[in-house]
Parts: C-alpha cells; structure tokens; sequence
C-alpha cells in the first residue's frame, strides 16, 4: 500500500495505509462512514480525516467512488476490476456480484454512439435469503 501511495505521489501516512488496508479487507465498497466506524476503536481520526484521505486518494486515482440509490457515496480500491454489489434492502447486507452485468450493454452503447464507455455505476438492491426466510411480508407466496 505504501508503494500505492508514492507511485500516485501522495504523502504516505498512517491513517491513510489504515483506511486503504480497511478497503483492501473489504468484499464490497463502502462509504467514509464505514471505514470511521471501523476505525474508530483502532485509530484516532475524526469522521473529516478520513474523508479528506479518501478525497485525495480518489483524486490520485487510488480510489472509485460511486453514488448509489441510498445517495450515499460508496468507495473501492482502483484495481481496474470494478465491483458491483447486491444489497438487501431489509438487513442492508452487501454481496459482490462475480461478474459485469453490464460489459454488453456497454459494447452495444460504444457502438451505437460513437462513445469510448470509461465507467459505469450500477447498483441491484434485493432481499437476502436470511430476511426472506424471517420475513412474513416477503414469504413465499409472493
């Protein structure tokens, strides 16, 4: 991570490999409140370091960062494999999807418009299968 940092030409610190190594551990993204919650026992950093650290890594290009429909702003390690999740909308549990729904459709809309697709931000929301089973109002009859 330290390399990472140098190579972007950002200052390595502790509260940044610290929040990297958080979005490294992660299986999904997550937002700057997250990575505060998960840090706040270990580290001593306020909620605006770690969103400034994440800003900057963004800008460096360390980082993706998407919106999705919660509004809320989601980050990931650049490793040029982007992620997309699945969360249900009861226990809000994220799980990655193994694959790109989307590299398709993307090839279709490069070809259709003319455009070099650089990105895209795409968000399944659901119910798990725990909730589903604990859930009168999402039984089987529906």
């Amino acid at each position: 991570m330290k390399g990472l940092l140098k190579k972007s030409g950002l200052k390595v610190t502790d509260n940044r490999l610290s929040i990297l190594e958080v979005l490294k551990k992660s299986s999904a993204p997550l937002t700057a409140e997250d990575i505060y919650k998960t840090l706040e026992n270990e580290k001593h950093m306020s909620f605006s370091t770690v969103y400034r650290s994440l800003n900057a890594m963004l800008d460096a290009g360390i980082l993706l960062m998407q919106v999705n429909q919660d509004s809320k702003q989601y980050f990931q390690l650049n490793t040029n494999e982007h992620k997309h999740i699945i969360k249900c909308i009861i226990c809000k549990e994220a799980v990655n999807v193994e694959f790109c729904p989307m590299k398709e459709i993307e090839e279709v809309l490069a070809k259709k418009t003319g455009y070099k697709i650089t990105g895209h931000s795409f968000e399944f929301t659901g119910i798990c299968p725990n909730c589903q089973k604990n859930s009168q109002k999402y039984s089987k009859k529906h």
